[in-house]
């Protein structure tokens, strides 16, 4: 969610600068003046964020609805233990990439995502990862996985806390 204010003969160019892209929602006329106190979502600490979260499909974890509550856009990544044969070109195209921060949630989505011929490295290289526990912090390590190490966390409540403390010291684009 984003919002972008202008006069009607200049909301093209707005558009475009914003690189707005559909669905959108255009409102006209004197309700628009209220944008600045309807953009509270866009005030929320992760707003802005796309987080990719490991989980097998048997995992259940509440960070997912912490992070989005907060403002950021989660992509829950399932992992099972059946490889396709194109599994990178499927995941590009489902999932888009682009991911500011990568939270591993199990040890086995590390191997999963570090083995699985050219899946890995499409997804996450130079991307910041989490992970939820310091054994898959390890498990990471020992796969060439960086961890930020103020983003491993036994929990997922403590591990929400560090993501927004981590993501309030990120530079402003």
């Amino acid at each position: 969610q984003r919002t972008i204010t202008s006069t009607l003969g200049g909301i093209a160019l707005r558009t475009r600068q914003a690189m707005l892209r559909p669905p959108s929602i255009l409102v006209v006329g004197k309700v628009a003046s209220l944008a600045d106190s309807l953009t509270w979502y866009e005030r929320l600490p992760l707003f802005g964020l796309r987080i990719g979260i490991t989980r097998t499909p048997k995992q259940s974890s509440s960070l997912p609805i912490d992070l989005a509550d907060l403002g950021a856009e989660v992509v829950e990544i399932s992992i099972s233990h059946k490889r396709e044969e194109n599994a990178s070109a499927v995941a590009w195209n489902i999932l888009g990439g682009g991911f500011d921060l990568l939270c591993y949630m199990s040890q086995s989505a590390v191997v999963y995502l570090r083995e699985t011929p050219g899946y890995f490295p499409d997804f996450v290289h130079g991307v910041p990862a989490a992970a939820s526990s310091p054994a898959i912090a390890q498990v990471a390590k020992e796969m060439g996985i960086e961890i930020v190490p103020e983003l491993s966390a036994k929990s997922s409540r403590r591990l929400t806390m560090a993501i927004v403390k981590w993501a309030a010291s990120r530079p402003k684009i």
